[in-house]
């Protein structure tokens, strides 16, 4: 199986905390967070990519999707710049934004935004976005 969901996960963490150190940052989805900023990097889609297939459907890359949140109770100007800390470092290691919304949340004075990331990555570990 390639899976470099854990590379990414940290490449962006990483990412995110040079300019937010104390940001709460998890890879699972939450119904609270202890702290905001919160962000959620989640791996929605991993599927083999047939373009890149033999026969035997042998896996030799692979269709990946990732998912993040951005919460923040500060509003709408911190999310936004961390929302472009995260397409920046997800355009980088090769992503393609497929969607950025701004989605009610529960609790009306965290705002919150989503972003999805599309990419193809390959048994050599090479990524390509188109």
């Amino acid at each position: 199986m390639i899976d470099k969901e854990f590379e990414i996960y940290n490449d962006l963490a990483e990412k995110i905390r040079e300019t937010y150190p104390l940001a709460f940052i998890t890879s699972s989805y939450i119904n609270s967070t202890p702290t905001f900023p919160a962000i959620t990097i989640i791996q929605e889609s991993n599927f083999i990519n047939s373009n890149y297939s033999d026969s035997k459907n042998k896996e030799y890359a692979v269709n990946v999707m990732f998912e993040i949140n951005v919460y923040s109770d500060n509003g709408k100007i911190e999310v936004k710049k961390i929302m472009e800390i995260v397409c920046d470092e997800m355009t980088a290691l090769g992503f393609t934004r497929t969607s950025l919304d701004t989605l009610p949340n529960i609790e009306d004075t965290i705002y919150r935004m989503v972003g999805r990331f599309n990419t193809v990555i390959d048994k050599n570990g090479m990524f390509y976005n188109k």
